[in-house]
């Protein structure tokens, strides 16, 4: 029995190694930037002769490649609970309020957000729309000065002076430490955002596919 075990072991690894299939899959920008290139490297690793494509979008966007087909899987922040997708939630994490470089760090309640220039993703945004539910929830407004999609380019306008933005933590805590970025507390309460895996329903996963989610699931679960 245990040799048959070893032999089946060899052979699941044998197989994996051959595999030459394909797989698209989906990031959203900042997790991209973050833990891209370690998922790419080991994929390769599980996969060595499987071609992957990955995409970089918003998340809103990637629902749109899922349901043509273009990939197989998507990383989306705050996804919707629609009919269409299987959506498994990996983590939450906590959104601060930042601005630019000489301030001094401090905690910022939720109703003090209103007094704040803005700068934050356009509508339909995963994460626009969720800042304008809390802030519904919390009976205030927003002061939204800039619409800007592009999570590079809200940091260097934050920086510069021109507004705040409301961003994951781990999408700046970086350029917090390394000063170019101050990051303010937000609580009472706090505003958290949830990443999740999404595919379509009505799909059959590959087993690259299948390897992929794992490989997020582990990735995340060790930080």
């Amino acid at each position: 029995m245990l040799r048959y075990m070893e032999e089946t072991a060899d052979h699941v690894r044998n197989s994996a190694f051959e595999e030459r299939g394909h797989l698209a899959v989906g990031l959203p920008p900042a997790i991209g930037i973050i833990v891209g290139p370690q998922l790419i490297r080991r994929f390769h690793e599980r996969w060595p002769k499987a071609s992957l494509h990955v995409s970089e979008d918003l998340s809103t966007s990637l629902q749109e490649c899922l349901l043509d087909g273009r990939i197989q899987v998507a990383v989306v922040y705050n996804q919707l609970l629609l009919e269409a997708f299987d959506v498994r939630a990996i983590f939450s994490e906590r959104m601060v309020l930042v601005g630019p470089p000489g301030e001094a760090s401090k905690s910022v309640r939720i109703l003090g957000l209103a007094d704040f220039p803005l700068i934050l993703p356009g509508l339909p945004h995963s994460n626009r729309r969720l800042i304008e539910q809390v802030a519904a929830q919390n009976g205030f407004q927003l002061n939204v000065v800039f619409d800007v999609d592009s999570v590079n380019l809200t940091k260097r306008t934050v920086a510069e002076g021109m507004g705040y933005s409301i961003l994951a933590h781990a999408a700046v805590q970086e350029d917090i430490a390394r000063g170019i970025l101050v990051g303010h507390a937000i609580e009472r309460p706090g505003i958290r955002s949830t990443v999740s895996l999404a595919t379509l329903k009505d799909r059959r996963n590959s087993r690259l596919a299948l390897s992929w989610e794992k490989l997020c699931w582990r990735h995340w679960r060790n930080l």
